[in-house]
């Protein structure tokens, strides 16, 4: 398992770290984050890019992804659970 964490607010740093992730070789990737918008639907759908544009992977990967949000405040979650076939799914 691979962790990173980026609690700058913008998206050029939080995907400088997720590009991390990308490169890790581990079966369960973790990214924990803070956006200052209330919606993380972008966020969300440019990191689901980035893993498709990185290529397959040889092996499953599963991605957890930890959105905190302002509002509702709190985390959102969503997990990818096999990054050969990537698409999200909410976690309540």
């Amino acid at each position: 398992m691979v962790l990173e964490s980026e609690w700058s607010r913008h998206w050029k740093d939080i995907r400088f770290d997720f590009e991390k992730l990308l490169q890790a070789k581990a079966g369960i990737k973790v990214m924990i984050f803070e956006e200052g918008v209330t919606d993380l639907e972008g966020i969300w759908q440019n990191l689901l890019s980035s893993i498709r544009a990185f290529g397959k992977p040889e092996e499953c990967e599963c991605y957890l992804l930890a959105g905190f949000c302002g509002e509702p405040r709190g985390f959102q979650v969503r997990i990818i659970l096999d990054a050969r076939n990537p698409s999200l799914e909410p976690i309540p």
